[in-house]
């Protein structure tokens, strides 16, 4: 069997880690918000993505969470950047900017 990997666009891997939780705010009205319309089944997704990194070996790669291009860790992103692009997008990262 090869190997397998899922880019998910808009997670943080400190969220599937557990290190953090999702973003909830109150609204004008007083009540609770997410940016997810339904947050059970956004719950429920990264419980799925954790199982199949952790059980099943499933590399997981978060695009918009650029720590993995500062620590570099991410060998499956980081054979995806640019050669001629890269230096410009790690310097830019590590000050907080977009690539």
């Amino acid at each position: 069997m090869g190997a397998h990997w899922l880019e998910i666009n808009g997670l943080r891997r400190a969220i599937l880690t557990g290190e953090s939780k999702i973003a909830i705010f109150k609204t004008a009205a007083g009540t609770d918000a997410s940016l997810h319309v339904d947050l059970d089944a956004a719950y429920d997704t990264i419980q799925r993505l954790r199982q199949a990194e952790v059980q099943l070996g499933m590399h997981i790669a978060l695009a918009h969470d650029a720590n993995w291009m500062c620590e570099g860790t991410d060998q499956v992103l980081m054979s995806l950047l640019s050669d001629s692009k890269r230096g410009e997008w790690l310097s830019r990262v590590k000050v907080g900017d977009a690539p």
